[in-house]
């Protein structure tokens, strides 16, 4: 089993940077859609209760 990745605490202070680090261990690779694997993904505005939350669309899906 592997080890986990340490996460500096520093990186969770704000939103922006929390939301960042979150990205970044979600999709190591880039942004893929999660309904078809798809890397063809667009950003498309944000959140509207999570301002620094990034949305994105796929565009293989629509």
């Amino acid at each position: 089993m592997a080890a986990p990745d340490l996460v500096n605490l520093s990186a969770l202070i704000d939103d922006a940077k929390c939301f960042a680090l979150v990205r970044q261990h979600r999709w190591p690779e880039g942004v893929h859609c999660p309904a078809c694997g798809s890397g063809g993904v667009v950003r498309d505005g944000f959140d509207e209760t999570q301002a620094h939350r990034q949305r994105y669309r796929c565009k293989s899906c629509t």
